[in-house]
């Protein structure tokens, strides 16, 4: 069976694409999601596996629990590998650079400062010459990121 490993910084359940995707998928494939635990009531699904990492210490500690957790699932996984962007996921890719990753870009920043959303962006925009496949939500976002690699449009859920 296909194996399909998705890393989330969001707890299973709360973000709709991840959810759908193991519920379509999971019949077909082996998924596993490393996402956070943030507290909040867990959500099941048959036939998923779900890695959950410590929200607990400083943000800094919890990043790097994070990122630490999600190179080992990462590098012990044979099988495709979505990451839903975070800032520093190219960190992932950067060190496990023989693994094929894709990069899933959900939404862009929507910050009402100039400033911090032009930042936001231009970070994501470098994320994604980083990893093999790029698959955005929309059209709109894809041509805000002015990218000039190839992607996919997958939209929500």
């Amino acid at each position: 069976m296909n194996r399909l490993l998705i890393i989330s910084k969001n707890q299973f359940g709360y973000l709709t694409d991840v959810y759908k995707w193991a519920e379509y998928l999971r019949d077909s494939y082996d998924v596993s999601v490393v996402c956070f635990d943030s507290n909040y009531p867990k959500q099941n699904l048959e036939n998923v596996n779900i890695h959950y990492v410590s929200n607990k210490g400083s943000f800094g500690l919890r990043g790097l629990r994070f990122i630490i957790l999600s190179i080992f699932y990462a590098l012990f996984h044979r099988g495709n590998i979505i990451v839903v962007y975070f800032e520093y996921c190219e960190i992932l890719k950067r060190i496990l650079f023989w693994k094929k990753m894709q990069l899933d870009i959900r939404t862009l920043s929507v910050s009402d400062n100039d400033i911090v959303r032009n930042n936001y962006d231009k970070k994501l925009r470098k994320a994604c010459y980083t990893f093999d496949l790029i698959s955005v939500i929309s059209q709109g976002v894809a041509g805000k990121l002015n990218l000039d690699v190839p992607y996919n449009i997958l939209p929500l859920g």
